[in-house]
């Protein structure tokens, strides 16, 4: 994993390297409270597996502390939330379960893991992609499933309580297949997903933006 800070001009001010012989990838980062900044990712073991890993570092590049949330199988961070009580949420994926579940973890501010959350269907493939604390403390992760809309792969937005716990989840789709990468609360108190389809009937994917 490689982790990089630039300055307004798009110099390098530091440049920092995670991880050993074994892959490792950042996937998300996000400026939190304190003038500091959260990484997440996956942290690869050696016998091919991977644990979700979360980072801290100041803003002179040093690392504050270092946490992996380690279960049988894969499991990759893909994104995190500063939550209101100075924790932290991930969200990605994981194998513990059979084919893949929406991974859900909340970290505290110190680095020590608090819990850990799986959602699926029983059945297919499931990932969570980008996550967010909602105006009611619960949480909403967005990612995929396969086993439930329209067919393929579509948008799905889980709901959850404070602890991680499903509480409602609607998917969004097409029978030709989406990608959904990214999620964001508005004003009104609803949400936007975006990502990609490639049931426009178009012969190439394109932008799919859904607001529910």
């Amino acid at each position: 994993a490689w982790v990089v800070r630039l300055d307004t001009e798009g110099n390098l001010l530091w440049e920092r390297i995670l991880g050993g012989e074994d892959a490792t990838d950042a996937r998300s980062v996000r400026r939190v409270a304190g003038d500091s900044l959260v990484i997440v990712g996956s942290w690869g073991l050696p016998d091919g597996s991977r644990d979700a890993f979360l980072a801290k570092f100041d803003l002179d590049g040093n690392q504050l502390w270092h946490t992996t949330l380690s279960e049988v199988g894969d499991n990759v961070g893909y994104s995190v939330a500063e939550l209101s009580d100075g924790a932290y949420a991930l969200g990605g994926f994981s194998t513990l379960v059979a084919g893949r579940s929406m991974l859900l973890a909340k970290v505290g501010s110190t680095g020590v893991p608090q819990w850990v959350n799986h959602i699926d269907g029983g059945t297919g493939e499931w990932e969570g992609r980008s996550i967010r604390e909602d105006y009611s403390g619960g949480l909403v992760l967005s990612g995929i499933t396969t086993s439930y809309g329209n067919g393929a792969e579509d948008f799905y937005m889980a709901r959850t309580d404070a602890l991680g716990y499903w509480v409602s989840g609607p998917s969004f789709g097409t029978a030709a297949g989406e990608q959904c990468w990214d999620m964001d609360l508005v004003s009104d108190g609803g949400y936007v997903m975006v990502g990609t389809t490639w049931g426009a009937e178009m012969n190439h994917s394109s932008v799919y933006v859904v607001k529910n």
